[in-house]
């Protein structure tokens, strides 16, 4: 059995990367070595950093996902494998017959087990009230006829950062979210295309814009992991993203979740989702799908 990647390279300097024998070459003060075998995500934080052509091809071919970032440093664009798994027309397949019966049951198991990490979120953070997000995961019903999850955004974003917090606008705390949440997006749909997945043909999320929908729904449950480390490590009055900020959402990749009857990295965590979503969508049973859940502190 092949080795799962579990690297994640940020390159913060300026620096020259290039391919040599199967491995990724970085090149600054010194010269480092890495085993694509062993990367999940390379983040080029640094906009002064070469690139050679044929690394970025080894790259897609050892799925990896590769992160571009804006003057500002922030994520703006990823590379994530094309065609590169043998059964993808099967995948495919799965993907456009799913019933509309199975994908609303496994819309409604997502919003669940996204409402009840958010409860353990805000347990988490010793705050009153996550005993009412408990109750509302109850009333979820199939394919969330009811929009239980936008009643629960209202009362959760204001429980956990105060009662004037607004979720769209440019704060700090808003950037942090965003950053941590377009990370994981990304490495989600790196994982549902090792797998054959289209990630733009979602099972909730049908933006004819979007190239990211079924990532935008499997990312539902993962969203309260950034949250409580924003809530953590973002104070209310900071003015802006530092780079310590950053480096700690990058980090987050490396945090234990309970996934699947055991404890995993959230890299390994994501790769079970989506290999799970495979046997969901094939033997019709949205019991097949494995979500992560957040631990108790």
């Amino acid at each position: 059995m092949t080795a799962m990647a579990y690297r994640h390279v940020c390159i913060a300097n300026r620096a020259f990367i290039s391919l040599r024998n199967k491995q990724l070459v970085i090149k600054q003060d010194e010269e480092y070595t890495i085993p694509l075998s062993d990367i999940s995500t390379v983040m080029l934080e640094n906009n002064a950093s070469t690139i050679t052509s044929a690394a970025i091809a080894a790259m897609a071919e050892n799925n990896i996902a590769l992160f571009t970032c804006s003057e500002q440093h922030t994520p703006n664009g990823v590379l994530i494998p094309f065609n590169n798994h043998s059964r993808q027309l099967k995948a495919l397949k799965i993907q456009l017959e799913a019933s509309k019966p199975l994908v609303k049951r496994i819309w409604q198991k997502i919003v669940k087990q996204k409402i009840l990490n958010q409860a353990k979120c805000i347990q988490n953070c010793d705050i009153q009230g996550w005993e009412r997000l408990f109750q509302l995961s109850n009333k979820v019903e199939s394919g969330d006829k009811n929009n239980i999850e936008s009643q629960v955004a209202r009362v959760y974003f204001r429980l956990l950062f105060g009662p004037n917090f607004i979720r769209r606008t440019e704060t700090t705390l808003n950037a942090s979210l965003n950053y941590g949440y377009s990370l994981i997006r990304a490495a989600i749909a790196r994982s549902l295309t090792t797998y054959g997945f289209y990630p733009s043909i979602g099972l909730f999320h049908h933006n004819e814009l979007n190239n990211f929908n079924l990532a935008d729904d499997l990312i539902e449950p993962y969203r309260p992991l950034v949250d409580k480390w924003v809530y953590d490590n973002v104070g209310k009055d900071e003015t802006i993203l530092t780079t310590e900020h950053k480096r700690g959402l990058y980090n987050l990749f490396n945090t234990q979740l309970t996934i699947n009857n055991g404890v995993s990295t959230l890299t390994t965590a994501i790769e079970i989702t989506s290999a799970s979503l495979v046997t969901a969508l094939s033997i019709n049973d949205r019991e097949a799908l494995k979500l992560p859940q957040l631990f108790s502190c």
